[in-house]
């Protein structure tokens, strides 16, 4: 399910026992969404415990956005036997555990990262610590609008403003400042066009902080507009938070950092545009059939 499409919300409980936990989720998330209980579906998975209680990422969406998304897929001849909530499976592409140096050594604690999938209509941001996703959400902002401000900066039509954005253009920075004019008008375009979307990815940041008193270690980039020229450092300098492109394997590993292309030094490469996809996949493949989860509660988005 696409991320605007769905109502993600943090609850904090004051227990740890799972039966309380999936008994009270539906009545604790229908105070903080606008739909009636009975119109959604939801699933929830607990992010954290400790002696204060549990912290439970919870998922909803409307049963017709559902039943158009089923209906639209058994059109085309697949049947889906689970839905999955977009900005949460990000997750899978970071590992669980970090590996030990040697069977003495102890394990060490992941860090907690940000990863940033920039796409045409929409951006999700997953914040990852462990395998575990402890916030998402989507931002209804992506490469489209950098399109249309360069169509309307530069009176082209958008095919041609689409090639700008993708070939000439790149965010200037002191390691590559602007060759020309042209590339120094781009920069600017896309900085004002970017603004709105920084602002809330930063917002976002913000307030994960200060409700989890986590530090968030990188920012990992992936997605189509992901690809933009430039754009590792430009987040990086107005997030203030470490940012480099997020590596796709076969294997969901981080590949090690290697030159990037389209002449970023020293920046990962991108190796797949289709992280999204990928992780699906890779969160279908590890779970078992019934993953529909309680049938009580009819749930059919699943964490």
């Amino acid at each position: 399910m696409p991320g605007d499409q769905l109502s993600v919300r943090v609850l904090d409980l004051p227990f740890t026992d799972p039966r309380k936990i999936d008994q009270v989720v539906g009545y604790e998330l229908e105070g903080q969404i606008v739909h009636a209980l009975e119109d959604v579906v939801f699933d929830s998975t607990v992010v954290r415990q400790g002696a204060e209680g549990s912290t439970v990422l919870a998922v909803a969406a409307k049963r017709d956005d559902i039943a158009a998304l089923i209906a639209a897929n058994e059109a085309q001849g697949t049947h889906p036997r689970a839905l999955y909530a977009a900005p949460v499976v990000y997750r899978t592409l970071l590992p669980a555990r970090a590996a030990a140096a040697s069977d003495k050594d102890e394990p060490v604690e992941l860090p907690c990262q940000v990863i940033l999938d920039i796409g045409h209509l929409r951006t999700n941001v997953c914040i990852v610590r462990a395998g575990q996703t402890l916030y998402a959400r989507t931002i209804r902002r992506g490469g489209l609008q950098l399109t249309q401000a360069i169509a309307q900066a530069f009176k082209a039509d958008h095919d041609r403003a689409e090639q700008a954005k993708r070939g000439e253009a790149y965010l200037v920075s002191a390691e590559r400042p602007a060759s020309s004019p042209l590339t120094a008008k781009l920069d600017a375009v896309l900085r004002e066009a970017l603004a709105p979307l920084v602002r809330e990815i930063r917002q976002t940041l913000a307030s994960f902080r200060a409700s989890s008193k986590e530090r968030i270690e990188a920012v990992l980039i992936t997605g189509g507009t992901g690809r933009l020229k430039g754009l590792p450092a430009f987040l990086e300098g107005e997030l203030g938070v470490p940012a480099r492109f997020l590596a796709v394997r076969s294997s969901a590993e981080m590949r090690p950092h290697v030159a990037g292309r389209d002449d970023e030094p020293n920046t990962p490469v991108i190796e797949a545009d289709e992280s999204s996809p990928y992780a699906l996949a890779t969160k279908a493949a590890s779970v078992s059939a019934s993953i529909d989860g309680n049938p009580t509660r009819n749930r059919r988005v699943a964490l």
